[in-house]
């Protein structure tokens, strides 16, 4: 709880500050669309041996809140704000009894899988230095605006859990989800974000890649032995 207050009082020391210059400030909201993935082929698991056959794949989830951007120069920003983050990552295995049939038709449709789905949900603090290449190098239009931005964040870890579905029942299963909270997580990450961002008038369209430099779990807590694993998402949004 600590480092959540710290990271709100950060970014209201940010925004006052900026305040103060109403003419190069520029307040905004965004929400995107992500999709998150571990670092490691196999699942994170108390007992690995029971997740062997499992496959790395991702997580698609959302993210939602306020920006602020503070202008130096024409050509040069900083960013800040203040995010809802839903991340994590996927596992999954083919599941040999099971296939998902066309009501219709009565033909397969699809294959059935078991799945392991981590949820990380986190309050972020991002910081970031956005420069107009499309300016720099003297292309597209005056009312268009294309920036780069390279940056970091710190991450409060508000949620962790354990997502995974069962099918239960023989002649006409049914596909149930259920979850379990994990242990261990890191109540404060830090990550690596880059990316790009379109703009015209009050639209703004960005595309950005954010990679974790701490691990989201404790592999030094009894039992996360196997949860050494860092996580790198991919956001689409609009603001």
């Amino acid at each position: 709880m600590k480092k959540i207050f710290l990271l709100l009082f950060i970014t209201a020391t940010f925004f006052s500050l900026a305040a103060q210059d109403k003419n190069k400030i520029y307040y905004g909201m965004e929400a995107g669309f992500t999709v998150s993935f571990f670092d490691q082929k196999s699942a994170p698991y108390a007992d690995p041996s029971l997740v062997s056959e499992f496959e790395r794949s991702s997580r698609a989830s959302f993210e939602l809140g306020a920006t602020a951007d503070y202008l130096v120069s024409d050509l040069l920003s900083f960013s800040s704000g203040l995010m809802y983050v839903e991340r994590g990552g996927g596992y999954r295995t083919k599941n040999p009894n099971f296939v998902y049939v066309n009501q219709f038709s009565g033909s397969q449709q699809s294959d059935a899988y078991n799945y392991l789905r981590y949820r990380l949900s986190y309050l972020e603090l991002p910081l970031s230095v956005n420069v107009k290449v499309f300016d720099v190098l003297k292309i597209g239009k005056e009312d268009q605006r294309h920036n780069a931005f390279v940056g970091a964040s710190a991450l409060a870890n508000l949620v962790s859990k354990l997502r995974y579905n069962v099918f239960e029942g023989s002649s006409d299963p049914e596909e149930n989800w259920e979850s379990d909270k994990i242990g261990g997580d890191e109540p404060l990450v830090f990550a690596f974000n880059t990316g790009i961002e379109w703009r015209g008038g009050p639209l703004t369209l960005y595309v950005e890649y954010s990679n974790h430099l701490t691990s989201v779990y404790d592999p030094a807590e009894a039992g996360n032995e196997s949860f050494d694993v860092a996580m790198g998402t991919v956001s689409f949004g609009m603001g």
